[in-house]
C-alpha cells in the first residue's frame, strides 16, 4: 500500500485483523487491503481532510461487514471497501475498481456487484429520474430487494455508515433526506436481509432519525449521539 495518511493505515491494521479473525487466509486478507488502499488512495488524493467523516468510510463498511454481518467471503469485503453511494469524487471509476478486483476469484461478478451499487439519492432524486422522492424511494426499494445478496449487504454495511455521520453534515435538506432514505429503504430492507443491521437501523430511526427530519432550514447542526 503507499497511503500516508497515519489514520488510513492505523484503519488498514484494522481491516487486515477482523478479516483474519474470521478466518480468512493471507491472500484473501491482502486482497481487501488492496480494494481498500484504492479507495483510500482516491481520497488522499482528493485533498480531503482527515476529519472528515467520509474521509474512513472504506473501511468502516469493511468492519460493519466483518462485525455486524459476519461477512467472510473477501470478494463481499473487497467490493464493500470500493462502495461510495453520496458522494461522486470520491467514486471509483470502472476500470480502476477492475483493476483493484481483477484477483479475486470471479472479478467479472464482482464487478457488476460494484456496478449494480445503488447511488440511494443522499442529495435528492436524480433529475433524470422524472419521479418524485417517494416513487423514487419505492422503485429503489424494489430494485434492492430483488439484487443479488452481496450488492444488498455492502449497500446496507455503507448506507449505516453514511447515516451514522448524517448529523454532521452541512445541508439540513440532506440530513432530512438521509432519515428518509432510512426509513423508506434501507431499514426495511435490513428487514429482509440482516437482524443485527435491522436492529441498528431501528435504533437509530428512533433515536437520531426524528431530530434529521424535524431540522429546519435555518437550524444548526444536530449533535451526534
Amino acid at each position: 500500500m503507499s497511503l500516508v495518511s497515519p489514520r488510513a493505515l492505523q484503519m488498514a491494521d484494522r481491516v487486515a485483523n477482523a478479516t483474519a479473525l474470521l478466518g480468512a487466509e493471507s491472500e484473501s486478507v491482502s486482497y481487501v487491503l488492496r480494494a481498500y488502499a484504492g479507495a483510500m488512495e482516491r481520497r488522499e488524493g482528493s485533498g480531503l481532510p482527515e476529519d472528515d467523516p467520509d474521509f474512513l468510510r472504506p473501511g468502516r463498511t469493511v468492519l460493519i461487514l466483518v462485525e455486524d454481518v459476519r461477512e467472510n467471503d473477501p470478494r463481499v469485503l473487497a467490493v464493500g471497501a470500493l462502495a461510495e453511494s453520496r458522494r461522486d469524487e470520491l467514486r471509483l471509476e470502472p476500470d480502476e475498481v477492475a483493476r483493484l478486483l481483477a484477483s479475486g476469484g470471479d472479478p467479472a461478478e464482482e464487478l457488476e456487484w460494484w456496478r449494480a451499487l445503488p447511488a440511494l439519492g443522499w442529495k435528492g432524486v436524480p433529475s433524470e429520474g422524472q419521479a418524485d422522492e417517494w416513487s423514487y424511494d419505492e422503485r429503489l426499494l424494489e430494485d434492492l430487494v430483488i439484487a443479488p445478496p452481496p450488492v444488498q449487504r455492502i449497500a446496507l454495511a455503507e448506507g449505516l455508515d453514511q447515516i451514522r455521520h448524517a448529523h454532521l453534515w452541512s445541508s439540513p435538506a440532506d440530513r432530512q433526506r438521509a432519515a428518509a432514505i432510512a426509513r423508506r429503504v434501507l431499514h426495511p430492507l435490513a428487514t429482509r436481509v440482516d437482524e443485527t443491521l435491522a436492529r441498528r437501523y431501528g435504533w437509530w430511526l428512533r433515536r437520531v432519525g426524528p431530530a434529521l427530519e424535524r431540522t429546519a432550514p435555518d437550524s444548526p447542526r444536530v449533535g451526534s449521539s
